[in-house]
């Protein structure tokens, strides 16, 4: 099988027509004969990777897509907004506590807004995460105390 390039939808366009025209083709059909399930769909499997598709078998079904766990450009900004909120260093005056409140609160979300990163990075950031709702929580409590 060739590597198929373009959208998703004309591979699988393609994986389709290519499917009926193997199913009727004799040769194919005695080397399918002969191959147990799990051969055969180790051989679906095989075409599918080919064709830009990871699957494994999961449960009860015989092609689970893979999605690859990636960090995005985008989920690296907002790793390092969250990494510069936790960096701050104690403010001392009322201003630097409302600045840096500001500066939480945009870490927070940033870190909210990220994507699956796959279960270990995920307990990382939910770490990250509580720890800045527990530093804005007692920068607000301090701002509370000052006025």
């Amino acid at each position: 099988m060739i590597s198929r390039t373009g959208s998703d939808k004309q591979k699988l366009v393609d994986i389709c027509f290519e499917c009926v025209l193997t199913v009727l083709d004799r040769d194919y059909v005695k080397t399918f004969t002969k191959m147990t399930q799990a051969e055969r769909a180790e051989w679906v499997t095989k075409q599918l990777r080919a064709c830009g598709f990871d699957t494994q078998p999961i449960g009860a079904s015989w092609g689970v897509l893979v999605e690859p766990k990636t960090i995005t450009k985008l989920d690296e900004r907002r790793l390092r907004d969250a990494d510069t909120a936790l960096a701050l260093p104690e403010p001392g005056t009322r201003v630097e506590i409302e600045a840096q409140l500001g500066i939480i609160h945009d870490g927070i979300c940033a870190i909210q807004s990220t994507d699956d990163l796959g279960p270990e990075m995920n307990a990382l950031v939910e770490n990250k995460e509580r720890v800045l709702q527990e530093k804005y929580k007692r920068l607000g409590s301090l701002l509370k105390e000052m006025k």
